[in-house]
C-alpha cells in the first residue's frame, strides 16, 4: 500500500519495517517526515501495541516536534522516536540502551534551524492533545520544550 504524506509518498514495506536497523540520525526533512508518518501510523493503529507505544512516547516525553497531521490538527512526536532514522517500535527497543536523547536533540534542532524551547501555549496543546487520546502525561508539572510547528511537515 502507498500513503502520501505533503509530498512524499511512503509504503508500508518502507515505513513499518520490522527489521532492526542501524542506529542513525536523521539527516534530511525526508526522514523526519518518514518517522512522523510512521509516529501517526501507530497513533492511530487497531494494533493495541503500536498504540501503547505511541501513547507511551506521549507521556514520557519531555521535548517533542508539534506538527500539522493531515488534517491539519496539531500532534506531538518525541526527540525520541523521530530523531532516528527509520525509526520503529523495533529499532527503540533493540537500541534503547545506546539512544541518546541529547544527540537526537542537537540534530534535530540542526535541521529544523532553531532549538526546542518552553511554550506555554503549545504546552497547554500537548495536554489537551493528551487529554484527547486518554494520556495522562508523567509528571504533569515538569516543563517541556517543543520545537514550533513549521510548514514543511
Amino acid at each position: 500500500m502507498t500513503r502520501h504524506f505533503e509530498d512524499f509518498t511512503f509504503t508500508d514495506s518502507v515505513h513499518l519495517s520490522t527489521q532492526v536497523l542501524p542506529l542513525e540520525f536523521v539527516s534530511n526533512l525526508n526522514d523526519l517526515r518518514r518517522n512522523l508518518w510512521t509516529l501517526e501510523h501507530y497513533r492511530c493503529s487497531a494494533n493495541r501495541r503500536e498504540q501503547a507505544f505511541h501513547n507511551r512516547l506521549l507521556r514520557q516525553g519531555t521535548c517533542f516536534l508539534a506538527w500539522n497531521g493531515s488534517d491539519g490538527a496539531l500532534r506531538f512526536a518525541s526527540n525520541r522516536f523521530i530523531g532516528y532514522r527509520h525509526n520503529s517500535i523495533e529499532n527503540c527497543k533493540a537500541h534503547a540502551a545506546a539512544m541518546d536523547t541529547r544527540q537526537a536533540t542537537d540534530m534535530l534542532s540542526r535541521l529544523l534551524g532553531m532549538a526546542p524551547k518552553p511554550n506555554a501555549k503549545l504546552e497547554s496543546a500537548y495536554h489537551r492533545f493528551c487529554a484527547n487520546a486518554g494520556i495522562q502525561p508523567d509528571n504533569a508539572s515538569r516543563t517541556r520544550r517543543f520545537w514550533l510547528p513549521i510548514p514543511l511537515l
